[in-house]
């Protein structure tokens, strides 16, 4: 039989006690790697829920300026600058 002859003639190549040490090192080795890829993407959500909460309050802060100018326009009142509530259109605004 090839095939036990085979097994024989590696019998002296295998190590069990590094076969298993090797074993070990790889996956210590993933172990580390895994927690670093697990870190890194923490990071990368936390980034982009801080951008897209940045979004998000630009946005919402664009509408209520568009909003307040429509009302304004409606109603015929002066708007009052204020960069915070008229960002978008600095130096036309209506002083009373």
């Amino acid at each position: 039989m090839p095939f036990r002859e085979a097994i024989r003639k590696m019998r002296p190549i295998i190590d069990p006690k590094d076969d298993y040490m090797n074993i070990v090192d790889a996956e210590q080795k993933l172990a580390a790697s895994e927690t670093k890829r697990k870190k890194e993407l923490e990071e990368a959500h936390a980034n982009l829920k801080g951008s897209l909460d940045y979004i998000l309050l630009k946005v919402v802060d664009h509408q209520i300026t568009v909003i307040s100018i429509i009302q304004s326009a409606r109603s015929g009142s002066y708007l009052v600058y204020s960069p915070r509530i008229c960002p978008i259109i600095r130096g036309t605004c209506f002083h009373p």
